[in-house]
């Protein structure tokens, strides 16, 4: 568990700030937090806004201040103005009818946003997704999971790195504006009037982001920014067991300020009773988790080539000079480190993803898109010449190591697989000034059972293997437990698991 010391926490929350809701539950809780915060110093919107931005959202990124963009991966310099970006409102202003009041001028849920991202997350609520429509590797649009969406057919979902950022914004902006006019036609999330404010689903998600993505040093330093101009704070970031209070696993118990809050991760107590043995986390259910070793090569496998200090991966683009020919790299990718696991949960949709085929002690690669469409395979002529073939016979042929320092792609003479962060691309060099790729592999939830393949066969069963290629028969009952791929007579094939 995270906790969120004293010493970080209340260093400039100023002294008394939060008393008058010590003792509070609840609705009344809640209330109160609105009454303590919501005095501020409105900022007019605009030019002004753009100019408060320059405290609040901006980094610096290759030794230059651009601003800090929460819905694309792009890094836009602060002295170049704000070409192709909008001032955006993360609770849509739609949602109570566009008035220009305080809440449409409250920096705490305004962010300099890509224009196109901006666009594409239209008025949606926030939501996890399940059928992907649009995404630049930072901002997702698509069909909500069973359960989510409050009947609205789409949702837009942040990187992980930001979840807890904008769950923390929700819970200020509906805790401070509860009695402006919210419209009934976009109250996908919240519930006028209600105890919560917002929907059960809603809590459920808010509260699931909180907790897996802690308070971050960028919230702590953008929320002093806000309070130098505005004048007031987001107490969910000074106070992050408040949300607990309001609405998670202590609702009902009196509030007593601390600034010092373990974080449970999602759907768990805060206070289960038990220690656990500290380890590495278990694998994540259909997310990309890093490759350490061959022992994680396997047949049928999918697999994604990621640059982890620029959070990049090989895209399906090629690219070419006079002198090289090359794959370049997809947009941003946020890696998630967590407790000695490494994985990405929404790579680029422009990814290529790759199938290992074992050709003696080497191997030959196959590249698909995300969808599964087969593009060729991977093919090297020369140093810095790689690009894709059309048939398996032609492709070159290369040795492949893992270690948890990266992968090796050796082409012999025709060099090593290596991306090249100064020239951003993947191809090929015979030196060793490169960086050092590493593969992910989609480690997939599987659901499908034998039953199931032996209801649904038709055609017949062709053959049964394990994940590293090797033949088990075509006797599905007499499978030891493990994991195998099933090859069907009309040419498709499922993975099953056996118990």
């Amino acid at each position: 568990m995270l906790s969120m010391g004293a010493s970080l926490m209340q260093g400039a929350v100023p002294d008394g700030y939060y008393n008058s809701l010590e003792g509070l539950t609840g609705k009344a809780l809640r209330q109160a937090a609105a009454k303590r915060v919501s005095s501020h110093t409105a900022v007019s919107y605009g030019d002004n806004t753009w100019a408060a931005f320059k405290s609040t959202d901006v980094r610096i990124v290759g030794g230059k201040e651009t601003w800090w963009d929460m819905y694309s991966p792009d890094n836009v310099a602060v002295s170049s103005g704000h070409p192709g970006m909008n001032i955006e409102h993360s609770v849509a202003n739609s949602w109570w009818g566009g008035s220009k009041n305080d809440a449409y001028k409250d920096l705490f849920h305004l962010n300099p946003s890509n224009s196109n991202a901006n666009s594409r997350k239209s008025n949606y609520p926030l939501g996890e997704i399940s059928n992907v429509t649009w995404d630049n590797g930072v901002t997702f649009v698509g069909n909500p999971v069973s359960g989510q969406g409050g009947g609205n057919k789409y949702v837009y979902e942040p990187a992980d790195e930001y979840k807890g950022d904008f769950a923390r914004v929700f819970m200020y902006m509906f805790t401070v504006y509860e009695t402006i006019s919210w419209k009934e036609n976009t109250n996908w999330m919240y519930e006028v009037g209600s105890e919560d404010m917002f929907k059960p689903w809603a809590v459920e998600l808010l509260l699931k982001w909180h907790r897996q993505d802690p308070v971050s040093q960028k919230e702590i330093d953008r929320n002093e920014a806000i309070y130098k101009i505005q004048h007031n704070r987001n107490p969910y970031i000074d106070s992050p067991e408040l949300a607990e209070y309001v609405w998670g696993s202590k609702k009902g118990q009196p509030y007593s300020f601390t600034g010092d809050y373990e974080y449970p991760g999602p759907g768990v107590d805060p206070d289960p009773g038990i220690d656990p043995e500290p380890g590495v986390d278990p694998e994540p259910a259909n997310s990309w988790v890093i490759v350490n070793s061959m022992a994680d090569i396997n047949a049928d496998d999918k697999y994604i080539l990621v640059a982890k200090s620029a959070g990049v991966a090989m895209g399906l683009d090629g690219g070419s000079t006079a002198y090289a020919k090359y794959f370049t790299p997809t947009g941003n990718m946020p890696v998630i480190e967590n407790n000695g696991t490494s994985s990405i949960s929404r790579p680029n949709s422009s990814c290529a993803v790759l199938k290992f085929i074992p050709s003696g002690s080497n191997y030959v690669a196959s590249v698909s898109d995300m969808d599964g469409k087969l593009i060729g395979y991977f093919n090297c002529t020369a140093a810095k010449n790689v690009n894709t073939v059309a048939s398996e016979g032609e492709a070159s042929l290369f040795s492949l190591s893992v270690s948890s320092e990266g992968a090796v792609f050796d082409f012999g003479s025709n060099g090593k697989l290596y991306y090249n962060p100064s020239s951003p691309r993947f191809t090929t060099y015979t030196s060793n000034g490169q960086e050092k790729p590493f593969l992910y592999r989609y480690n997939e939830q599987i659901e499908t059972s034998v039953t199931d393949i032996i209801d649904a066969e038709e055609d017949g069963i062709l053959g049964i293997y394990t994940l590293q290629g090797v033949s088990a028969g075509e006797d599905l009952e007499s499978l030891s437990e493990g994991v195998y791929i099933v090859v069907k007579r009309n040419g498709s094939t499922s993975k099953i698991l056996v118990k």
